[in-house]
């Protein structure tokens, strides 16, 4: 209720690592890391599950899908498209190959029409010369964050989407707020909203649901400096809420 009422959406995410969990087994023991592993099936059970499960819960019926572990393939949007969905945002090319198994080239950057499913995909940036990384709240810094979605913009970029999980803004043991995360987040929300910026946001809804024909786009080259930025302040985050549980008082 509170997401909804706050004029955001609830969409589809599963995780079948967690199916042992489960006090009634629904697949008579098999099991597989990701959606993707799974028979096209069982794949329907499963998200046809998922799907009544998240309704019961008080969602209205979803349109969108990711893929936990961004681990999907074209037998679930296949499937997804059967079941009434219309996007799917499960394609990370920072994943391509293991376990991201959707048959899209990694030069895939803007929304592009797929098995009956306008596919969105996950924003990445060059971190190195031949490597990517994905725009995750915890795996970018704010500065390749704000340069990221400047980029976009310069390059009429349709949508760019960031992903973040709400584990992220705390500890490794939970117990502890890891201000390094929280501070990025705010940044970049204030960044977001800053018309100056040229940026607005959207749910699902809000996007047309086609793409362009071939999803090619540009992405933010790398930037050595950027990455050393980065990968500085993450071994200082894992000193601080990672590795030592009661962080260092000294510092913030």
């Amino acid at each position: 209720d509170p997401i909804l009422a706050a004029g955001h959406e609830v969409q589809l995410h599963i995780h079948t690592e967690w199916l042992k969990h489960m006090p009634v087994d629904p697949l008579d023991g098999r099991r597989g890391p990701n959606i993707g592993s799974f028979s096209e099936t069982d794949q329907r059970f499963l998200l046809g599950r998922a799907t009544e499960l998240l309704i019961a819960a008080g969602a209205p019926r979803p349109t969108a899908f990711r893929a936990g572990n961004y681990g999907a393939d074209d037998t679930t949007l296949k499937v997804l498209a059967g079941l009434g969905f219309r996007y799917d945002s499960s394609f990370n090319p920072a994943y391509l190959g293991d376990p991201c198994r959707i048959a899209l080239p990694a030069t895939t950057v803007n929304a592009v029409r797929l098995h009956g499913l306008t596919e969105v995909p996950v924003a990445c940036i060059h971190d190195v010369p031949g490597r990517l990384r994905h725009a995750q709240l915890c795996a970018l810094s704010a500065w390749e964050l704000r340069a990221a979605l400047a980029h976009a913009v310069a390059q009429a970029q349709p949508t760019f989407t960031i992903v973040s999980h709400s584990f992220e803004l705390l500890s490794r043991d939970r117990k502890r707020v890891n201000r390094q995360v929280v501070k990025r987040f705010d940044a970049m929300c204030r960044f977001l909203a800053d018309p100056a910026n040229g940026l607005t946001t959207a749910v699902f809804a809000d996007l047309p649901e086609a793409g362009s024909e071939s999803g090619e786009g540009k992405r933010l080259p790398a930037d050595r400096a950027r990455t050393i930025h980065r990968v500085g302040a993450q071994l200082l985050a894992a000193l601080l809420y990672e590795r030592n549980p009661n962080g260092l008082p000294a510092l913030s």
